[in-house]
């Protein structure tokens, strides 16, 4: 049991430095390639849609790993997950579009 959670530490430990060495690496580039004014709509965007996939999550992500953690082998669970990440994925992508093609922007910003 201890040499599973030792390497559950390590991996843990090594993907937050993968990630954290990214993140910065994103931090150092990206707001001089773009600019003050595209970095803040940029910046801006990106908290929007986190927000809006966290609200449309709904902590159902969290209930799928306790829930798996119980059951390793539900298949049906991780069937329905996919199903409900896809809907999700589809209906922020059609929100867009549709503020695209029918030129709504304006009332957003």
């Amino acid at each position: 049991m201890e040499d599973s959670l030792n390497k559950r530490y390590i991996v843990k430990l090594m993907s937050s430095s993968v990630s954290g060495i990214v993140n910065a690496s994103i931090l150092a580039m990206v707001p001089t390639a773009l600019g003050p004014v595209a970095f803040g709509n940029f910046t801006y965007l990106t908290q929007f849609f986190t927000q809006v996939l966290a609200f449309l999550d709904a902590g159902t992500s969290t209930a799928l790993f306790t829930r798996l953690s119980a059951k390793k082998n539900n298949q049906q669970l991780l069937v329905f997950y996919f199903i409900l990440s896809l809907i999700i994925f589809l209906l922020v992508n059609f929100s867009v579009l549709f503020i695209k093609v029918f030129d709504i922007r304006h009332y957003f910003g």
